[in-house]
């Protein structure tokens, strides 16, 4: 990269961050950022999984996750983050792999 061959340069940028027993209000995230999109999914709680254009909403104000319009982006980017984790051994804390409607989320029926 720094001699300018860019040719395998990563579209993407993963993010995870563990819970902690000593922040126990902090659940365990993971996250996919690109330069259009960051997508949040949060696991071990309910919680609204997120998805911004941060291009066109740098701030993070609006959360597009419940775009029926975005569904099949938003499983995109739920299937590369555990494609990642499976790849780099993130499923050992144990996690499932689970893209599908969260069922028995009475709050959110409809999100990946």
């Amino acid at each position: 990269m720094l001699k300018g061959d860019e040719n395998n340069w990563r579209d993407k940028i993963f993010y995870e961050y563990y819970f902690e027993y000593d922040f126990p209000m902090t659940p365990t995230v993971f996250g996919v950022r690109t330069d259009k999109y960051k997508y949040i999914r949060y696991n071990g709680i309910w919680d609204t999984n997120e998805l911004y254009d941060i291009e066109n909403d740098p701030n993070e104000i609006v959360n597009l996750i419940d775009k029926p319009e975005l569904q099949p982006m938003i499983k995109d980017f739920a299937n590369s983050l555990y494609d990642w984790l499976e790849n780099s051994d993130g499923m050992q804390i144990p996690l499932k792999r689970n893209v599908y409607h969260r069922i028995g989320d009475y709050e959110h029926p409809n999100q990946y």
